[in-house]
């Protein structure tokens, strides 16, 4: 498994992971990719931008995505580090890494795997510690953060998500 920049020539295996999630009833709140008028090409042109953005971009901030692949270049799981937490949202609610693991790669060690790889690449940014959160109701990702070196920090209520999201810091080795 490792972790790759997305590029147009996923599209087949990008397509299959967001099948995975569709025929598991497990849709991903905000993401573009689950919407009928979804692009593919605009969306890899998108990622692109985002990470070519200046490091002092405030809005949007500069994000970069990587999706993690087996062998057979299934994608399992994508994440995004965001280089610097700017606003509220930023800084309340979503932190610098978030992760997804898609339905089929689930329990198998999977989220441990891509929050290290995406640790690793914060690292190689000059990141020291990240700041990352996970909904309350969702105990596989407190155990991946927390076994991850993530330190409680506090717990926020989230209005827009209409639940309670723990915080933490994982400061990297």
């Amino acid at each position: 498994m490792k972790l790759i920049i997305p590029r147009m020539d996923m599209k087949y295996y990008f397509d299959n992971m967001v099948k995975d999630y569709i025929e598991n009833d497990l849709v991903l709140e905000g993401r573009s990719y689950f919407e009928d008028c979804f692009n593919f090409e605009e969306y890899i042109n998108y990622l692109k931008e985002r990470r070519s953005l200046p490091s002092d971009s405030l809005e949007p901030v500069q994000q970069y995505e990587w999706w993690l692949i087996d062998e057979n270049n299934n994608i399992a799981g994508t994440s995004r580090l965001r280089m610097s937490l700017e606003s509220d949202v930023d800084i309340n609610e979503e932190g610098n890494i978030g992760y997804d693991i898609a339905p089929s790669f689930r329990n198998k060690g999977f989220g441990s795997l891509i929050l290290k790889l995406t640790l690793n690449k914060a690292k190689s940014f000059g990141f020291d510690k990240i700041f990352i959160t996970c909904s309350e109701n969702n105990p596989a990702s407190k155990k991946i953060i927390e076994n991850n070196g993530g330190i409680f920090h506090s717990k926020f209520y989230s209005e827009e998500d209409q639940e309670y999201l723990l915080r933490f810091w994982i400061h990297i080795k």
